[in-house]
């Protein structure tokens, strides 16, 4: 089967995955799956797992990308007052300690650099969450057959969703508020790369309460009024009805300290880099509230709109497009799978770290083929001397052994010769049978050579 790359979204209320093929500099969205998650008394963790064995099991060779609950991880912004990165490296650590109320040893973490201070420095955006944690959380993907490529936080899981939506202009930046059940994710992105992060705990629960509490009726019928008819009256449409005024009074009201979230965080954004955040990109099952972009719009400042399908440009967007009443849920799902298909290259912090780094991972790699580069080099290094050692002894012994050859052609000869050769050629002239002293022939064997050639017939006299 083709490599697939898939997002997985765990949701509060959901549990969403989206799954992209791969192609020829093409990716293509093959399906999208969307499970309601059991809401009863039991740990998250338990109804996910419960969740997770519906779907379809992943291949060995698929790319998942998936992003933890908003209140299980956390998202810092550091100055530090250099950039170099090695001494970013050595530093970071020192400066989370003193952030966080659990041990440094206890933690992972991933950071990225988001751009300069005024002062000349950094600013160095770490994702972080407990070791202990991120490993309950792999045992229960590897109780349902996966193992996540990348696991990081919901806040980052856009950064490459808004490379496919229409651009703003290169010196604004772009946001998506992502309004979930319980958080609402917010992810700002400039010219360069993610600028800022937060995720927020205000979200749609907040609303579903507050009309319960209006309308005098229990959260499960509260809910199912919002998805229906949530609306929000502003100065281009106006309530209809006497119950849709109450509605729009109640959700203004429950919105407000998501709007004063809101506002605090983009203030701080611009402070810091000094650019303005010129779109925001709505999404999420709160997004669903009739009017809420234009309402939004009005309260920040900033220009709103809801994500629809139609404006992604991607092969296969049929497949999640649906009608303007239903919520836009599958923004974080695809954000994560084309982190998946990027190998969490843009604006992604990736918390399986240490012992917990995915096994194919050149992040869980690097360390060992540092060491059996180190090895490599020790093998070459020894062979080098093993040659230059051998050199020299067989150069030694070629020298001992051309000067005992002249001392023997010398005795023999009574004079050196620098060429063995020619001195070799001189012996053999000397020891040939003309040059004998002593005749190898003898009289009586020429008398037996001449008795054997003479013919019978013939008389011969010897004296």
């Amino acid at each position: 089967m083709p490599q697939l790359s898939v997002g997985l979204d765990l949701g509060s209320h959901t549990l969403k995955r989206i799954r992209l093929q791969s192609g020829f500099r093409t990716i293509e969205i093959v399906d999208f799956t969307c499970l309601a998650l059991p809401q009863d008394d039991r740990p998250r963790m338990e109804r996910v797992s419960e969740t997770l064995q519906q779907l379809e099991l992943v291949q060995a060779n698929d790319l998942v990308a998936t992003a933890l609950p908003g209140d299980e991880t956390s998202i810092r912004l550091l100055n530090l007052p250099f950039q170099d990165r090695k001494r970013v490296l050595q530093t970071i650590g020192f400066e989370l300690e003193s952030q966080i109320p659990f041990p440094l040893d206890q933690t992972l973490y991933d950071y990225l650099s988001v751009g300069l201070s005024a002062e000349g420095g950094s600013r160095q955006l770490v994702a972080l969450c407990q070791s202990e944690l991120l490993g309950r959380w792999l045992e229960l993907f590897k109780s349902a057959g996966m193992d996540p490529r990348l696991i990081g936080t919901d806040s980052l899981a856009y950064t490459s969703l808004l490379e496919l939506l229409p651009k703003s202009p290169e010196h604004l930046s772009t946001a998506v508020v992502d309004i979930g059940q319980q958080f609402t994710s917010l992810c700002i992105v400039g010219p360069e790369g993610v600028e800022y992060a937060r995720t927020l705990s205000v979200g749609g629960a907040q609303c579903t309460a507050a009309l319960a509490e209006s309308f005098q009726v229990d959260l499960t019928s509260a809910e199912q009024g919002k998805l229906e008819a949530a609306f929000i009256e502003t100065s281009q449409h106006p309530a209809s009805t006497t119950q849709q005024a109450q509605i729009s009074k109640t959700l203004t009201k429950s919105l407000s300290d998501l709007n004063r979230a809101l506002r605090q965080s983009f203030a701080t954004h611009e402070s810091m880099t000094g650019r303005s955040t010129s779109k925001i990109w709505v999404c999420g099952g709160g997004a669903n509230i009739t009017n809420l972009d234009t309402y939004l719009t009005t309260t920040l400042g900033i220009e709103v709109e809801r994500i629809k399908a139609d404006l992604v440009d991607l092969p296969g967007m049929e497949r999640l497009a649906t009608d303007d009443t239903q919520p836009v849920l599958w923004a974080k799902p695809l954000g994560l799978a084309l982190h998946a298909h990027q190998g969490g290259r843009q604006g992604w912090l990736n918390l399986r770290q240490g012992i917990y780094a995915f096994k194919g991972d050149f992040q869980y790699m690097k360390g060992k083929l540092l060491r059996m580069g180190v090895g490599l080099v020790i093998l070459i290094v020894l062979a080098i001397g093993y040659a230059i050692t051998r050199h020299i002894s067989l150069s030694s012994f070629e020298n001992k052994l051309d000067n005992q050859v002249s001392e023997v052609i010398q005795n023999i000869l009574n004079k050196k010769y620098s060429d063995p050769e020619k001195a070799i050629s001189i012996m053999k002239d000397k020891l040939a049978p003309e040059a004998d002293l002593l005749p190898r022939i003898t009289a009586l064997d020429i008398f037996r050579l001449v008795h054997e050639r003479l013919s019978s017939e013939m008389k011969v006299t010897f004296k």
